[in-house]
């Protein structure tokens, strides 16, 4: 591994994790209070809580791969 690869390693880390801080930020400005309030009752059962990621994971990686 070269000095160049380890520098672009990093740099696309920190792009990355720029990106999902800005998503985070945005989805909780245009979401806020209502998306907690559901959130927190879905949640509130590990089951439910389980099923829900596991739904929106789905939802996401099936919108991801069929454009």
């Amino acid at each position: 591994m070269t000095i160049f690869s380890l520098f672009t390693l990093l740099g696309g880390l920190a792009f990355f994790i720029y990106g999902m801080s800005q998503m985070s930020q945005s989805l909780e400005r245009i979401a806020g209070d209502k998306m907690e309030f559901y959130i927190n009752k879905l949640t509130s059962n590990r089951l439910l809580g389980l099923l829900l990621g596991c739904f929106i994971t789905v939802a996401i990686q099936s919108s991801i791969m069929n454009p």
